[in-house]
């Protein structure tokens, strides 16, 4: 009875060393099939790179009027700008640093952003003068509100 079952692991062994050796050389063999098509994926890379150098079908242009100090948040990320000292970007938010025109590119899609200092964020100041009641007319309230 004692032969019977050292035999039996003897076995077991032997079929666990088997499945390690066949798993190893399917492993090995396809490493080198994935090697074969390395130089496939390259052409892929190439090829994007040449379609990038190609006119967009579809191109989007905004422009966009930015006060200095003032932030305006795009829809994407990825946007460069071709100024910072103007507009820079950081992830989707533009800023606007001094006067000026930059061009903010990503791909085909471009935002034109015009920093001016004739913009400001309404703010308020108990120095301020209040406006009085009555002093609009109605048609220079619905200009104003234009």
């Amino acid at each position: 009875m004692m032969n019977s079952v050292k035999k039996k692991k003897n076995y077991s062994l032997i079929i666990l060393l088997l499945v390690i050796l066949s798993s190893l050389f399917i492993m090995g063999f396809a490493s080198r099939k994935n090697e074969a098509q390395e130089p496939e994926e390259n052409e892929a890379a190439e090829t994007a790179k040449e379609d990038d150098s190609k006119p967009c079908e579809f191109k989007e242009h905004y422009k966009v009027y930015l006060g200095i100090d003032e932030v305006y948040v795009l829809d994407d990320i990825g946007y460069v700008s071709d100024d910072d000292s103007i507009a820079s970007v950081k992830t989707n938010r533009v800023t606007g640093h001094s006067v000026g025109k930059a061009l903010l590119k990503k791909g085909c899609n471009s935002y034109e952003v015009e920093v001016t200092d004739m913009i400001t964020a309404p703010y308020i100041s108990a120095e301020k003068p209040q406006l009085e009641c009555g002093i609009y007319s109605e048609e220079d309230n619905i200009y104003l509100d234009k």
